[in-house]
């Protein structure tokens, strides 16, 4: 099965996320990409196997029915609805779902669980090729190991008989065990014709079976061609920001000592061979061992790095510096909060056309003081637009009899006003709200917290871990929806093949349970992560996000949010 790329390409908020690809993917092909964090890999892997529809271009193939696009693009998704394309995206684990390895494996098939036990003997084959023998149909993957889930999202995968086989960084976090078992099972199912397409840093791992590589750099095939000649010119992985692969860097310090005559695409043992072939054992290998090269100069990566300084050092001058960076209108961190709360509290209790008014102007010109992001603005004035619409619909409403005996039908416009004057404090608590959530980090919060208790003479010990337990709970604000996004994106892949695509974030039971159960692990993680670093017992500075000395502009800042909030109570 070939896939062709004319000219695709995909657009991003602040750019183009792919530029124009002219590529082919050969039937029976084994293609490594490789590229630096950000390149497109993701990217590229999502619209091949029609996760995303490309902004501009079409993805066609041997035997892709092709479904145009509102932009006029085609893409795969229907080729991966018939089990052509089977994806093993990062992460994988995220998309085990559905309890029990029976129910995992209904999934993919879209059959019942009753069904799925009728071909246990074949489930039991699928987890004997990934190492997984022994595995019940009662068992329940959530309790299993990272490796063991990724084990299992790859036998899930194979389950679908895929004609080419993409995988995202398919060795991340895996151990030596279940590395060697992903790569044979690549390598028979290669050896069965089929192709394969792996994005990955660990090109080592693919050494013996890659055909092909492109080499992604800022979202461009910048290198479309054998795999061994990459091995050959080193330079080629460091003028795209990939770092030497292990082996390689190895054999470019056996050839600096005149051990190895040139690098070549080498496994471990093959290496070995060819040092013995060579005949240079033991004349260079003392000298390769210690040889200090500076590897900059060669066109190779240094592999030595700067020792570890003082990390409570090191965090005071980033804080210091965050400071001095900020531009000369920014206020404190603490009279921004202050100011903007006082604001919101008076909206709340105004009910007067004139102070609703008057807390609009001033919303309006926080968000211009404070540069507001112009997208975010955009977008909650849309959702806000959207309540507004429906709200003053229902209030506006005469429907007659029976709702409105006494009237006629049809819509009152003075009830429509007083509608949407009524809703207009909601889009300014969106908006005044974003000016606290965006423009704070967790740090500041946490700091001021701790400013604050302190001020109220607070023990040393509360006034901690109060401040600590404030500072957390704002990290876990963006990371639930974070999360929440990663968990619908894992439910769209493993639903891609069996069309279950609409009202995909209503699912409970496949979407937002799982959340639930990765936010109580998130915690946990977090929690353990605080105790190894003893962040419970010795705080992170924070005294530096903060100016020593309150200036001017902070004092003008907070008396200008109370004379405002004063302004808009005034018209209860």
């Amino acid at each position: 099965m070939s896939l062709y790329l004319d000219h695709i390409a995909v657009d991003g908020p602040t750019g183009a996320r792919l530029h124009p690809l002219y590529n082919t993917v050969e039937d029976g092909d084994f293609l490594v990409i490789l590229g630096h964090n950000g390149a497109g890999k993701s990217t590229l892997l999502d619209v091949l196997v029609g996760l995303e529809a490309p902004s501009r271009g079409a993805v066609t193939g041997t035997f892709a029915h092709e479904l145009q696009t509102d932009g006029g693009a085609t893409y795969t998704r229907p080729a991966v609805r018939q089990g052509r394309i089977g994806y093993l995206f990062q992460s994988p684990e995220m998309g085990l779902f559905a309890g029990t390895v029976a129910e995992e494996f209904a999934v993919t098939w879209g059959i019942s669980s009753l069904q799925v036990k009728q071909r246990a003997s074949e489930i039991s084959s699928l987890l004997g090729q990934v190492g997984l023998e022994g595995i019940g149909l009662d068992d329940i993957p959530a309790t299993w190991s990272t490796g063991m889930q990724r084990r299992m999202a790859f036998a899930l995968v194979l389950a679908e008989h895929p004609q080419v086989m993409v995988l995202d960084e398919p060795t991340a976090g895996l151990d030596a065990t279940s590395r060697s078992l992903l790569v044979e099972a690549l390598r028979s199912l290669h050896d069965e014709g089929r192709t394969v397409i792996v994005a990955t840093h660990d090109a080592d791992a693919f050494v013996s079976l890659a055909t092909r590589a492109w080499v992604l750099d800022a979202g461009q095939v910048v290198y479309d061609g054998r795999f061994t000649e990459l091995y050959e010119r080193p330079s080629l992985f460091l003028e795209h920001h990939l770092g030497l692969p292990p082996s390689l860097r190895l054999q470019t310090r056996l050839q600096a000592a005149g051990v190895l005559h040139k690098t070549r695409e080498l496994e471990p043992w093959a290496l070995i061979d060819e040092i013995y072939r060579d005949g240079a054992v033991g004349r260079g290998a003392r000298e390769a061992l210690a040889l200090d090269v500076d590897f900059e100069e060669q066109g190779a990566l240094t592999p030595a790095q700067e020792p570890h300084t003082n990390a409570s050092r090191d965090v005071q001058q980033h804080l210091e510096e965050h400071v001095a960076t900020r531009e000369w209108f920014t206020v404190d961190p603490r009279s921004r909060w202050i100011a903007v709360t006082l604001i919101i509290l008076a909206m709340a209790t105004v009910h007067r056309t004139t102070g609703i008014l008057v807390g609009l102007g001033t919303t309006v010109a926080l968000l211009v003081l404070f540069r507001a992001n112009a997208r975010r603005v955009l977008q909650w004035s849309v959702t806000w637009g959207l309540f507004a619409l429906v709200t003053t619909l229902i209030g506006a409403a005469h429907l007659g009899a029976p709702f409105h005996p006494a009237g006629s039908y049809g819509l009152s416009l003075s009830e429509a006003r007083r509608s949407v004057i009524a809703i207009i404090p909601y889009w300014c608590f969106l908006q005044s709200g974003q000016l606290l959530v965006t423009g704070t980090s967790a740090l500041e919060v946490q700091g001021m917290i701790d400013w604050l208790l302190r001020t109220l003479r607070l023990p040393t010990r509360a006034r901690h871990l109060g401040a600590l337990t404030g500072g957390m709970v704002y990290r876990f604000i963006p990371a639930i929806a974070h999360l929440y996004q990663v968990q619908l994106r894992s439910y769209r892949v493993r639903t891609l093949a069996n069309r279950r695509q609409r009202f995909a974030f209503l699912r409970l039971t496949h979407v937002i349970a799982p959340l639930v159960i990765r936010l109580i692990r998130y915690g946990e993680t977090t929690h353990d992560a605080l105790t190894a670093r003893n962040l419970f017992d010795d705080p992170v500075p924070t005294d530096p996000l903060f100016v020593r000395t309150t200036r001017k502009v902070d004092w003008l800042f907070a008396i200008g949010g109370l004379c405002a909030a004063l302004c808009i109570a005034c018209f209860r």
